[in-house]
């Protein structure tokens, strides 16, 4: 049970339906609940009137026929019995593995019931999830055989004997098997308790507890808690407060405080036997005489199951193929367009390449024409007598050297033509045979 101690998988496989009865001192109470992740429905409930006074034969029709109309008959069946007819002990075993601690158990039966040895009993043991304790039931043999033989004459096969105490800490434990500790209840308290006070409890001390006094309620609770060694709680709550609560139910069925209080007991006992496969509550019945839940119920729920599965994978799998098969059509047409697409490619390449040469040679065709005008203008600015001896036009200057009368004005000249600025000399002048040697560069206006 390690495994399911997480409360999302255990509220995960959380199915399953059973009856709960209630073996009272005059009449027997039946439920029927049925469990589900989502919570617990409340299928039916019925009374079966002074059941210990009728014949088995009689009072076992009236329930087959309440079980019968609730579909309930294939389902787990789990009687509880009387209080002061089972004996409820605690038996530390530390350390010791189940094989162990169940040959401990037996060894010591004898010595935990004050019946003698020449009289039977029944027990059946088990060890309580995170303590060194193991809690043993035990009830006398005749009084087990009598009631075997009264629900066989009553035609109601079960699946277990168990005490309240059993079933309320497995029932309590359906969908976390932790719960908070200390935990002390009192069954039947919303609906006024009687004389004879039953106390349910769990503490770290004692790990299930379970009495039932002939004091007052008060009284029964002081002694309840000091034996728990737990402080007095300051308010003790009904049973029904520990189990989980009633998620649905019929339309007639009554859920107020004083109802569920009288509930509490046979709906722990069908909580218990609702999910058996998450823990059984201590069993008192022979293990040859149990009867399990119908295993044709889970025929449907498995189909379904398999039906859900296999849709599940053929929903995968199809997905898989349907994008194999997308990538495949991608893929080729891919491949189809792959040469007019490298055509295109190459045409646009092409045409970028003839766009560049076009404008290299409008580049040049614009050079050469602004070229000859520069050239233009030097002429226009240096007339004759001057002349020039070297002219170098490029990109972005005009360099010039020669002769003229009055070389210092032509930085004013070039510098007045619009094609040219930040005219200057880069080198002094001179004085020739003709006139004024100059070397001058400027800068033409079109590279501004």
């Amino acid at each position: 049970m390690a495994a399911l101690s997480h409360p999302l998988l255990r509220r995960a496989i959380c199915f399953g339906s059973g009856t709960g009865l209630e073996l009272g001192a005059r009449d027997m109470r039946a439920v029927v609940v049925r469990v589900r992740p989502a919570g617990v429905s409340l299928i039916a409930e019925t009374v079966i009137q002074s059941f210990r006074e009728r014949p088995a034969a009689d009072w076992g029709g009236e329930l087959q026929k309440f079980l019968a109309a609730h579909e309930a008959l294939p389902l787990a069946t789990v009687a509880l019995l009387p209080r002061e007819e089972v004996l409820l002990r605690l038996v530390p075993l530390p350390g010791l593995t189940d094989e162990d601690a169940a040959a401990a158990i037996r060894l010591q039966a004898d010595t935990l019931h004050p019946w003698g040895d020449d009289e039977g009993f029944a027990i059946d043991f088990q060890r309580l999830a995170g303590s060194p304790f193991c809690a043993v039931a035990l009830a006398r043999q005749e009084t087990i055989d009598s009631y075997t033989a009264m629900f066989t004459e009553a035609g109601v096969k079960l699946a277990g004997f168990t005490l309240l105490a059993g079933a309320v800490y497995r029932a309590s434990r359906i969908y976390t098997a932790s719960p908070g500790l200390p935990r002390l209840a009192l069954p039947g308290l919303a609906a006024g308790l009687t004389s004879a006070v039953e106390v349910y409890g769990e503490s770290e001390a004692k790990p299930l507890f379970s009495a039932k006094f002939d004091t007052a309620a008060d009284r029964a609770i002081a002694l309840s808690a000091a034996e728990m060694r737990i402080d007095l709680p300051e308010e003790v709550v009904d049973l029904f407060h520990l189990l989980p609560v009633t998620g649905t139910a019929p339309a007639q069925a009554d859920l107020s405080g004083q109802a569920r209080s009288l509930r509490a007991p046979a709906y722990a006992a069908a909580l218990a036997a609702a999910s058996l496969h998450l823990g059984e509550p201590l069993n008192l019945l022979p293990a040859a005489l149990r009867r399990g839940t119908s295993k044709a119920l889970y025929v449907p729920t498995l189909a379904l199951c398999v039906l859900l599965a296999a849709a599940l994978i053929g929903m995968a799998v199809e997905g898989r193929i349907l994008e194999r098969r997308h990538m495949e059509r991608l893929q080729a047409e891919i491949t189809r367009l792959e040469p007019a697409a490298k055509r295109l490619d190459a045409a646009d390449r092409q045409t970028a390449g003839m766009a560049q040469r076009i404008h290299l040679i409008d580049s040049f065709r614009k050079r050469s024409q602004a070229d000859l005008d520069a050239l233009k203008e030097v002429n226009r600015l240096l007339p004759p007598p001057a002349f020039v001896q070297q002219l170098v036009i490029d990109g972005a200057t005009v360099s010039v050297a020669g002769e003229a009368d009055q070389a210092e004005s032509l930085l004013k000249k070039f510098d007045e033509s619009p094609l040219f600025h930040d005219t200057e000399f880069t080198m002094p002048l001179n004085r020739g045979q003709s006139g004024e040697s100059f070397r001058l560069r400027t800068k033409r206006e079109a590279a501004r």
